[in-house]
């Protein structure tokens, strides 16, 4: 049975063989639209007679990461108003939510990795849980060149999926990993 919802920007949902197929665009950087719908497509999975969700991107890339624009956009415009703290806190609410949304799925989240996997879409894997790794997988934690850690994956995360030695290597570095 193929059941496909295209209800969203970001996420198409369908259902095939007991499987909620989440498909997104990962050439494309997130933005809070992307989380936003995320989280909502996370919420309204059909768990009656889905054994699994499988989340995949139908880029060569399955994630670029967050869009630095809609960062410096979303926190640039909470500083000029005054409230920087707001913004910063306002920015990483619908990741919190999204992760959390992930930890209460009643049924296992597969991630369907490929290509080049960077920063929050990397932390959106690790928070999987299973990864399926589909022909070869760069990775990396370019926010490191900025000093920032990872807002979406806590560092205990990110160390027991990755292991501690590739999860530092990839903090510290900022460097591509194969």
């Amino acid at each position: 049975m193929t059941n496909t919802s295209a209800d969203s920007t970001w996420i198409q949902t369908s259902y095939r063989h007991g499987v909620a197929w989440l498909q997104f665009d990962g050439s494309r950087a997130f933005d809070g639209t992307f989380w936003t719908e995320l989280h909502n497509a996370l919420r309204g999975v059909e768990t009656s007679g889905t054994c699994a969700v499988a989340l995949t991107s139908d880029a060569p890339a399955f994630s670029v990461g967050n869009s630095a624009a809609w960062l410096s956009y979303s926190v640039g415009a909470a500083a000029r108003r005054g409230d920087s703290k707001t913004a910063l806190y306002a920015v990483g609410d619908i990741l919190r939510r999204t992760a959390s949304e992930i930890n209460q799925l009643p049924i296992p989240l597969i991630a369907v990795v490929s290509g080049e996997t960077v920063g929050a879409g990397l932390e959106l894997a690790c928070l999987c849980d299973l990864r399926v790794c589909v022909d070869s997988v760069q990775i990396s934690l370019p926010e490191a060149h900025l000093g920032v850690l990872p807002d979406i994956a806590p560092l205990e995360v990110l160390d027991e999926v990755l292991g501690a030695r590739l999860s530092r290597r990839l903090l510290l570095t900022g460097q591509q990993e194969f």
